[in-house]
C-alpha cells in the first residue's frame, strides 16, 4: 500500500487542519464547543497526522468503527516510555496505562473477565428495583431544593447524586465519603486527555493515591466481613492482587460516575433547549431509551478513544504505520453527516442511533447496560414530575476534551 501522511494532502489544508485539532485540544472554545471544530475537521480529513502529537486524528463514523474492529493495540509499557517518558512517575498515569482500558490481551483479557459478569445486560436488570429508589429519591432531593422558586444546580440534586450511589452502593464507598470522590472521579477521569497540564497531572496523581488507599481499606474489611458488593465477590474469587484489585476498583468507580453524570446532565440540558423534544418525552414516557440513545450520540459523554497500530492499517482511505498513535473522535463520528441524517439536530424519535459513544471492540464499555439503566429511569420520570422544568442561567461545562459534560445546569423547577 501506498503510504500517505493525511487525506489533507494539499499543505495548506494540512496546516490548516492541524490548526483546527490544535484549538479543539488547547483552547478554551475548543472545549466549550467541539463540534464545528470536528465537522470542518471530518471535512478536510477523516483520518490526519497531527505532528504535535505524533498521533493521528480519525474523525469519520465509519473510520471509527473500523478501528474498533480491527487488531489494533493499546500500546506497551514501553511505547509508553517512548511517548510519555516519566509516566511512572505519576500514579494516575501508572494506574491508567496498567489498568484495563489501556492494556492488551493477555493482560487485558484476564483484568475484563474478572469483572465482566457484574456488567452484563442479565445483571444490570437485576439492579432496576435498587436505581429506580436512587432516582426517586434524588428527584424528591430537587424537589425539596427548588421548592421556593430559586434556581438550583441540577447536577448537585441529580446528575451527579444518581451515578454517585449506584456506583457507590456496587463499588463500596460509603455514603459519607460519596462527595470527595466526586472530586476524586473528575480530577481521575481527566488523566485521560490527549495533552495534560502540570497541575491536571498533580490533581490526578493525588486523586488516585487517595482512591487507591480507601479501596484498599475496603478489601480489607471485606475480607473479613464479606457483603453484598462488587469488593467482596472479587475478594472471594481470589484471581486478583490486593493492588489490582484497588486500581480496577478505582478506575470503575471513576468511569461509571463520571460519563454517567455527564449522560444525565447533558440529556437534561438538549431536553431544555429543545422543548418539543422534551414535549415529545413528556407526552409518551416510551420513548425513553430511544432519547438515551440520541443523547450519547448528540453529545457523547467519552469524547475520545485511543488505539496503536499493531501493522501498516488503512483507515478511511489513509495508510496509518505500524507503531503510530491513533485519536478516535467519538463525538465527531457520532455527527458524521455519511451516517446520520441532519447530524446536528436533536431527535428523540430518530431510528438506527447506532452510535459510538461507548466506544467498540474489545474496549466497548463495561458499564455501558448501567448507564443506560441509569438514564433510562430517570429520563422516563424526570419530564412527567418536572414538566415545568426550565434552564434558569448559563450551563458551565467541563474543561476538557475527552469527558464532556456539565459541572452546573442551573434549573428551576
Amino acid at each position: 500500500m501506498q503510504m500517505i501522511a493525511s487525506q489533507a494532502t494539499d499543505e495548506g489544508a494540512a496546516r490548516l487542519v492541524d490548526g483546527l485539532v490544535e484549538s479543539l485540544f488547547f483552547t478554551p472554545e475548543g472545549h466549550e464547543s467541539p463540534y464545528p471544530l470536528t465537522a470542518r475537521i471530518r471535512e478536510l480529513a477523516p483520518v490526519h497526522y497531527v505532528s504535535a502529537l505524533n498521533m493521528y486524528t480519525v474523525s469519520s463514523y465509519d473510520g471509527c468503527v473500523r478501528s474498533y474492529g480491527r487488531d489494533m493495540r493499546l500500546g506497551t509499557l514501553e511505547e509508553h516510555d517512548k511517548e510519555q517518558p516519566g509516566w511512572r512517575d505519576h500514579p494516575g498515569l501508572h494506574m491508567f496505562f496498567r489498568s484495563m482500558l489501556m492494556s492488551n490481551p493477555p493482560e487485558h483479557t484476564r483484568l475484563r473477565q474478572a469483572v465482566v459478569p457484574f456488567f452484563t445486560g442479565r445483571r444490570v436488570a437485576e439492579l432496576s428495583a435498587t436505581v429506580e429508589g436512587v432516582v426517586d429519591r434524588a428527584l424528591d432531593a430537587l424537589a425539596d431544593a427548588g421548592s421556593d422558586g430559586s434556581a438550583v444546580n441540577f447536577q448537585d440534586f441529580v446528575g451527579f447524586a444518581i451515578p454517585s450511589a449506584v456506583a457507590g452502593r456496587l463499588m463500596g464507598v460509603a455514603e459519607e465519603d460519596r462527595a470527595r470522590f466526586q472530586w476524586i472521579a473528575e480530577a481521575t477521569s481527566s488523566l485521560t486527555d490527549p495533552v495534560l497540564s502540570p497541575e491536571v497531572l498533580a490533581k490526578g496523581d493525588e486523586a488516585v493515591l487517595e482512591a487507591i488507599e480507601y479501596f484498599r481499606r475496603v478489601i480489607d474489611d471485606r475480607r473479613a466481613h464479606p457483603v453484598q458488593d462488587i469488593p467482596s465477590m472479587l475478594v472471594e474469587t481470589g484471581d486478583l492482587r490486593d493492588d489490582e484489585l484497588a486500581e480496577l476498583l478505582v478506575l470503575m468507580y471513576a468511569a461509571s460516575y463520571e460519563t454517567t453524570a455527564c449522560l444525565l446532565g447533558s440529556g437534561v440540558a438538549a431536553l431544555l433547549t429543545h422543548p418539543q423534544e422534551n414535549l415529545k418525552l413528556q407526552q409518551d414516557p416510551g420513548l425513553a431509551a430511544n432519547a438515551v440513545e440520541e443523547m450519547l450520540r448528540w453529545e457523547a459523554p467519552a469524547q475520545l478513544a485511543y488505539r496503536y497500530t499493531t501493522v501498516d492499517t488503512e483507515v478511511a482511505g489513509t495508510v496509518v504505520p505500524q507503531g503510530v498513535g491513533m485519536i478516535l473522535l467519538q463525538g465527531a463520528a457520532n455527527r458524521d453527516p455519511l451516517r446520520f441524517a441532519d447530524p446536528d439536530r436533536f431527535d428523540i424519535s430518530r431510528q438506527d442511533v447506532r452510535h459510538v459513544a461507548f466506544g467498540g471492540g474489545i474496549h466497548l464499555c463495561l458499564g455501558a447496560h448501567l448507564a443506560r439503566l441509569e438514564a433510562r429511569l430517570l429520563f422516563e420520570r424526570l419530564p412527567q414530575r418536572f414538566p415545568r422544568l426550565a434552564q434558569a442561567g448559563e450551563v458551565q461545562v467541563r474543561k476538557a476534551v475527552d469527558i464532556r459534560g456539565p459541572l452546573i445546569l442551573p434549573v428551576t423547577v
